[in-house]
Protein backbone atom coordinates (compact mmCIF):
# COMPACT_ATOMS: atom_id res chain seq x y z
CA UNK A 1 0.00 0.00 0.00
CA UNK A 2 0.89 3.73 -0.80
CA UNK A 3 -0.18 7.16 0.22
CA UNK A 4 0.07 10.15 -1.64
CA UNK A 5 3.19 11.50 0.23
CA UNK A 6 4.94 8.26 -0.28
CA UNK A 7 3.61 8.04 -4.21
CA UNK A 8 5.74 11.52 -4.78
CA UNK A 9 8.72 9.97 -3.06
CA UNK A 10 8.88 7.40 -4.91
CA UNK A 11 8.09 9.55 -8.21
CA UNK A 12 11.07 11.57 -7.59
CA UNK A 13 12.92 8.64 -7.28
CA UNK A 14 11.72 6.51 -9.99
CA UNK A 15 12.88 10.19 -12.02
CA UNK A 16 15.86 9.77 -10.74
CA UNK A 17 16.90 6.63 -11.65
CA UNK A 18 15.14 6.81 -15.39
CA UNK A 19 15.22 9.86 -16.17
CA UNK A 20 18.12 11.42 -14.56
CA UNK A 21 16.39 14.67 -13.80
CA UNK A 22 16.93 15.50 -10.04
CA UNK A 23 13.82 16.52 -8.45
CA UNK A 24 12.64 16.10 -4.45
CA UNK A 25 9.24 14.89 -3.21
CA UNK A 26 8.77 18.36 -1.88
CA UNK A 27 9.13 19.90 -4.98
CA UNK A 28 6.36 17.32 -6.76
CA UNK A 29 4.33 18.41 -4.01
CA UNK A 30 4.42 22.08 -5.11
CA UNK A 31 3.89 21.43 -8.92
CA UNK A 32 0.98 20.63 -10.78
CA UNK A 33 2.53 19.84 -13.92
CA UNK A 34 5.56 17.29 -14.28
CA UNK A 35 6.61 19.46 -16.94
CA UNK A 36 6.94 22.48 -14.95
CA UNK A 37 10.31 20.68 -13.06
CA UNK A 38 11.28 18.83 -16.18
CA UNK A 39 11.32 18.31 -19.81
CA UNK A 40 10.38 14.74 -21.07
CA UNK A 41 11.17 14.01 -24.70
CA UNK A 42 9.17 10.67 -26.06
CA UNK A 43 12.19 8.19 -25.26
CA UNK A 44 12.02 9.82 -21.37
CA UNK A 45 8.71 9.78 -20.98
CA UNK A 46 8.77 5.67 -22.20
CA UNK A 47 11.46 5.55 -19.61
CA UNK A 48 9.38 7.23 -17.07
CA UNK A 49 6.21 4.85 -17.41
CA UNK A 50 8.53 1.99 -17.62
CA UNK A 51 9.70 2.87 -13.99
CA UNK A 52 6.65 3.37 -12.28
CA UNK A 53 5.30 0.74 -13.97
CA UNK A 54 8.39 -1.47 -11.89
CA UNK A 55 8.23 0.83 -8.86
CA UNK A 56 4.91 0.44 -8.19
CA UNK A 57 4.74 -3.21 -9.61
CA UNK A 58 1.35 -2.17 -12.03
CA UNK A 59 0.83 -1.49 -15.57
CA UNK A 60 -0.50 1.58 -17.30
CA UNK A 61 -3.67 1.29 -19.28
CA UNK A 62 -3.80 1.69 -22.82
CA UNK A 63 -5.83 5.48 -22.30
CA UNK A 64 -2.75 6.48 -19.42
CA UNK A 65 -0.37 6.48 -22.07
CA UNK A 66 -0.53 9.76 -23.15
CA UNK A 67 1.77 12.37 -22.53
CA UNK A 68 -0.87 14.72 -21.31
CA UNK A 69 -1.69 12.04 -18.66
CA UNK A 70 1.87 12.04 -17.72
CA UNK A 71 2.13 15.73 -17.18
CA UNK A 72 -0.69 15.98 -14.93
CA UNK A 73 0.69 15.30 -11.72
CA UNK A 74 -2.46 15.48 -9.28
CA UNK A 75 -3.76 12.72 -11.78
CA UNK A 76 -0.94 10.76 -11.98
CA UNK A 77 -0.51 10.18 -8.01
CA UNK A 78 -4.54 9.70 -7.55
CA UNK A 79 -3.89 6.61 -10.73
CA UNK A 80 -0.76 5.05 -8.71
CA UNK A 81 -2.85 5.58 -5.03
CA UNK A 82 -5.66 3.69 -6.78
CA UNK A 83 -3.93 1.22 -8.50
CA UNK A 84 -1.81 0.44 -4.54
CA UNK A 85 -5.32 0.92 -2.91
CA UNK A 86 -5.26 3.81 -1.46
CA UNK A 87 -8.53 5.36 -0.06
CA UNK A 88 -9.20 9.30 -1.39
CA UNK A 89 -10.43 11.18 1.10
Amino acid sequence: MCSSLETLSRIARVIAERVGANVTAEELRRATRLDQLIGLDSIAALELVVGLEREFAIRFEPACMDREFLMDLIGLVNYLDQKCGVQQQ
